[in-house]
């Protein structure tokens, strides 16, 4: 089954909340393991598997918010490396992500289990 790019948005906007703002292409080419041009579920969930593994620096199998935190700031400063932003801006954009929520389980780990 193949995802359009507005279905793999909608999954991204789901998948990572905290996102930093980029285009579907730039979306789509990250995961596209054979680089067709689409995007399988297959392709999708071995991309994420691949990012969950390498964000779980301890290998236990969840994400401590120590460990969620430092993934998403490295993306967050890579992007802002790249940015043409006024340092303003940029120091904002760090401010407002900053302040965005985090969810755990029940006993306090980012895990990949689904929750029902």
């Amino acid at each position: 089954m193949r995802l359009t790019a507005t279905l793999a948005l909608c999954l991204l906007t789901v998948a990572t909340p905290a996102v930093a703002q980029h285009d579907g292409g730039a979306f789509i080419a990250a995961f596209d393991a054979d680089h067709d041009g689409r995007l399988t579920r297959a392709e999708y969930d071995a991309g994420r598997a691949a990012r969950f593994a390498a964000t779980d620096t301890d290998g236990d199998g969840s994400l401590s918010e120590a460990e969620y935190v430092g993934e998403y700031t490295g993306r967050l400063e890579r992007r802002l490396a790249t940015s043409t932003d006024a340092e303003d801006r940029k120091t904002e954009e760090r401010q407002r992500h900053g302040r965005r929520g985090r969810g755990r389980n029940d006993v306090g780990a980012l895990d990949r289990r689904p929750r029902h």
